[in-house]
């Protein structure tokens, strides 16, 4: 039996999701491998910022943990309780312990109720309705009493989210889930709710889950940073040790695509971009599901898939047979290591 930390808000290990997909109507039946053995764990108190391309089984994952999807194996462990072993009942009285922000602000409010319904909502459903709780939540994220009379209508997308984030906030999670919350906003917007956040985060210890596209929204929220690929887990650690010195290829492909300004005089900095396309989900590569984009892959990269194992720190983990700053990428293995690394 797993023992799991208490200071482990959430825990997940080596989860597996499937499903069953048909290409065309009479096409066969293939299995899509959405999540393949994923470990993670969040520490009270900190944020985890998880980033991948779309497709990757991100979204997949979070509804995992929200109890949204079921697991194909593996364990979901929130506060210590394995999900995947508690009874209806049971599960309804953890589910208020994880609540998420939405992406789209527009689409997950009721535009039919009105801001103080929409927030006594979750109050109700668990028996802790209080009035005075609206004009608190209302107030931790920037506005006044004054609004709770008003429709979703009258608002616009930030002043929405900021709803979305007070509503999420009512039953004082354990945790709280932010799926790519200031995507859909305009740019003007982002960066008050993102400060928002940020101050929710230091004022309250909130525990977050943090799923964004933006890597310099992931790097200011967040204090450690999972890399997700095809439904794995190829690197993870430190926010600052993942940012400063990636030692897989795809990690540093991503942080490749962030735009830098040079100033004049100054070196540029040496790139490595993934070459071809991310591969059919139903039909992933043998060994590594990098390897086909991978600038440095070698036979045993199509042997074996590598493990998700400690480098450089205890806390800084890679699933690549060849991990490495991103300067030994540029060039090709020299045929003794590769030789090496075929033979173990």
């Amino acid at each position: 039996m797993t023992v799991v930390s208490p200071d482990e808000v959430l825990r997940v290990e080596d989860l597996h999701v499937e499903f069953t997909v048909r290409q065309g109507r009479v096409g066969r039946k293939r299995v899509l491998k959405a999540v393949s053995g994923v470990d993670l764990a969040i520490h009270r108190g900190r944020t985890l910022g998880l980033v991948g391309e779309s497709g990757c089984g991100k979204t997949t994952l979070v509804r995992t943990i929200c109890g949204l999807q079921k697991a194909t194996s593996g364990h979901v462990y929130i506060d210590g309780q394995d999900l995947g072993r508690l009874s209806g009942i049971e599960l309804r009285r953890i589910r208020p312990k994880v609540q998420v922000v939405f992406q789209d602000p527009y689409s997950s409010l009721n535009p039919r109720m009105t801001v103080a319904e929409l927030i006594a909502e979750p109050l109700r459903i668990n028996g802790c309705y209080r009035p005075e709780r609206i004009d608190e939540l209302l107030e931790f994220v920037g506005m006044t009493p004054a609004v709770k009379g008003r429709l979703p209508a009258a608002f616009s997308g930030g002043q929405r989210q900021r709803i979305g984030i007070a509503r999420a906030l009512a039953l004082d999670p354990e945790i709280l889930i932010l799926d790519e919350p200031v995507s859909a906003l305009d740019v003007s917007i982002q960066a008050q709710v993102i400060t928002l956040l940020k101050r929710l985060q230091d004022e309250l210890d909130l525990t977050c889950l943090l799923i964004a596209h933006d890597l310099s929204v992931v790097r200011y929220m967040s204090h450690d940073i999972a890399v997700m690929y095809l439904g794995r887990i190829v690197e993870r650690g430190p926010r600052d040790e993942i940012f400063e010195r990636p030692l897989h290829p795809y990690t540093h492909s991503l942080m490749a695509a962030v735009p830098i300004p040079r100033p004049e005089g100054r070196e540029e900095r040496r790139r490595v971009h993934p070459r071809g396309d991310v591969p059919d989900p139903t039909a992933p590569p043998s060994g590594c599901p990098f390897r086909t984009r991978c600038p440095r892959a070698q036979a045993r990269c199509a042997l074996e898939t590598p493990p998700l194992v400690a480098q450089e720190t205890p806390r800084h983990a890679v699933a690549c047979w060849f991990p490495g700053p991103p300067g030994d990428w540029h060039q090709p293995l020299d045929e003794a290591t590769a030789a090496r690394a075929v033979e173990a």
